[in-house]
C-alpha cells in the first residue's frame, strides 16, 4: 500500500511494536502490537493497535495519528490558519470557507447544544477566557456576562454547505467540549480502515475502543485527585469520557471554583464532583459529559430520563468521591 502522510506538528514521545509470531509447525498469520504516544491538542495522545501483522500495525497507528493532525488543524483554538481560528476573528457578517468537515463538526455540535437546552454549548469562548483570567485577579463583570451570553445566542453563527459567519463581533467558538471526540471517531474510523483488529486510545483522559476488541478494565479518577483511581469496570468497545476539576480548576483567591463554565448563566458550574459518560460515539461522550455536569445530578438525570433513545451510561461522583447516581450499565 502506498500512502503518504504529511509531517506531524507534533512531538513524539517513543514507539514499541512488539511482533508475536504464530507455532513453528503450522504456519499463521503473524499477529503484532503497536505503541505510540504523542502530544496532541495540547495534551497526551496513546495509540494501542493489534494487527495481523506489523506493517498493518504500523500503518493503523500513523493513520490514526494523522487523522488527530487533521481535526486539530480544522478546530483548534491555538493554530491561527484553523478553520475555527479563522472564524473567530473574522469581521462581523463575513462568510469564510471552511472544510465540509468542519461544517459537519460545527452542526453536530449545535444539535447538541440544542437537544441540552444549552448545557453544551461551543460558543462560549470568550466566558471561558474571562474567568480564567480570574487567576490573575480580573474576574468578569455582570455586565459582560450578559452581552456574551446574548452573543452566543444559537442565530449568531450561521451555517452553510461550505462557509460560516458570526453575525455579533463578541461570539467565539471553543471546540474543547467536543473537538477531542471528533479526533478520536476519525482516528478510530481511519486506524479500522488501515488494517487495526483493534485500536485503543487515550486522549487526555477520554478513551476510545473500537474493531474487534476483548474486554479490559478502565478506571474513573477520583474527581479530587486526577491520578487517583476511585473505579473501575469492564469496557471492550466505544467510548469513555469524565468531566470535573481534578485536573484543573480556577483559583479566585484561596477558594478553587470550577472550569466548567455554565453557558445557561455565564457562571462557573457549582457541581463539583465528576460526570463520566460511555457511548458508541465519542462526540457524544465529549458533548455529554460536559452537558450531564454543567446540568449537576438530579437535572442530569431528569434529561436522560426523557431522552431514552440516546444509548449513553453515566455516572456521577460527588466531590468527596461518593457515587451520587449512576445508570444501569455502570451500577454494581
Amino acid at each position: 500500500m502506498n500512502t503518504q502522510f504529511r509531517k506531524p506538528r507534533r512531538k513524539e514521545w517513543w514507539l514499541v511494536v512488539f511482533v508475536l509470531f504464530g507455532s513453528r509447525c503450522a504456519p499463521q498469520a503473524e499477529a503484532a502490537e503497536a505503541h505510540r504516544v504523542v502530544l496532541a491538542m495540547g495534551t497526551r495522545l496513546e495509540v494501542a493497535v493489534t494487527a495481523q501483522n506489523a506493517d498493518d500495525a504500523w500503518l493503523a497507528t500513523e493513520t490514526a495519528i494523522q487523522a488527530v493532525d487533521e481535526v486539530e488543524g480544522r478546530l483548534s483554538n491555538w493554530l491561527e490558519d484553523s478553520d475555527v481560528s479563522r472564524i473567530n476573528r473574522a469581521e462581523v457578517g463575513r462568510w469564510i470557507q471552511v472544510s465540509r468537515e468542519t461544517v459537519e463538526d460545527l452542526v453536530s455540535a449545535a444539535t447538541w447544544r440544542r437537544e441540552t437546552q444549552r448545557a453544551f454549548d461551543p460558543a462560549v469562548g470568550l466566558l471561558i477566557r474571562s474567568w480564567l483570567s480570574g487567576e490573575r485577579g480580573r474576574l468578569p463583570e455582570a455586565a459582560d456576562i450578559e452581552e456574551w451570553l446574548i452573543a452566543g445566542n444559537a442565530e449568531n453563527l450561521q451555517i452553510e454547505a461550505d462557509r460560516v459567519r458570526r453575525t455579533h463581533g463578541l461570539l467565539s467558538l471553543d471546540t474543547g467540549a467536543f473537538g477531542k471526540g471528533v479526533a478520536l471517531r476519525e482516528a478510530a474510523i481511519g486506524a479500522v480502515e488501515a488494517g487495526a483488529e483493534c485500536i485503543t486510545l487515550n486522549f487526555g483522559g477520554q478513551v476510545m475502543r473500537a474493531g474487534r476488541c476483548g474486554e479490559i478494565v478502565v478506571s474513573i479518577a477520583d474527581p479530587q485527585e486526577r491520578m487517583s483511581e476511585i473505579l473501575t469496570f469492564p469496557m471492550a468497545v466505544g467510548s469513555l469520557a469524565t468531566s470535573g476539576n481534578s485536573e484543573r480548576g480556577i483559583m479566585v483567591g484561596t477558594e478553587n471554583i470550577s472550569h466548567i463554565i455554565d453557558p445557561r448563566t455565564g457562571l462557573p458550574s457549582s457541581f463539583l464532583g465528576s460526570v463520566t459518560v460511555l457511548a458508541g460515539d465519542p462526540v457524544t461522550a465529549d458533548c455529554l459529559s460536559t452537558a450531564l455536569f454543567v446540568m449537576g445530578p438530579e437535572a442530569g438525570r431528569i434529561w436522560l430520563q426523557d431522552h431514552p433513545t440516546i444509548d449513553v451510561e453515566a455516572l456521577w461522583i460527588s466531590a468527596e468521591g461518593r457515587v451520587i447516581w449512576a445508570t444501569p450499565g455502570f451500577e454494581g
